[in-house]
């Protein structure tokens, strides 16, 4: 299974090496706990990159610290394919009571 998983306090050039690396166009912003702080995309990271912010600043203020996610148990398929059409996501964090 590929890592998406990035810490909260991480650099921008760590996310754009885990995105390299799995080919993949987002990311799960978690704490060093795992619990979900959020998403991060290749967009976020290239918009911020183009207002000049440099590989070696930290992820915190580019993430979505406000994503949309399922709880484990509590959703059925269809009700998340509809959630990823209808927001255009790639993927969406399925976590457990905790996040």
């Amino acid at each position: 299974m590929k890592t998406i998983t990035i810490n909260y306090n991480s650099k921008i050039i760590d996310a754009m090496t885990i995105l390299e690396k799995t080919g993949e166009k987002c990311l799960i912003v978690v704490d060093k706990r795992g619990i979900l702080q959020g998403t991060i995309t290749d967009g976020d990271i290239r918009r911020n990159l183009l207002k000049g912010l440099k590989k070696n600043n930290s992820i915190t203020k580019l993430y979505n610290s406000d994503p949309i996610y399922f709880i484990e148990g509590k959703f059925d398929l269809s009700e998340l394919k509809k959630v990823i059409l209808n927001h255009k996501l790639d993927l969406v964090p399925i976590v457990d009571n905790n996040k």
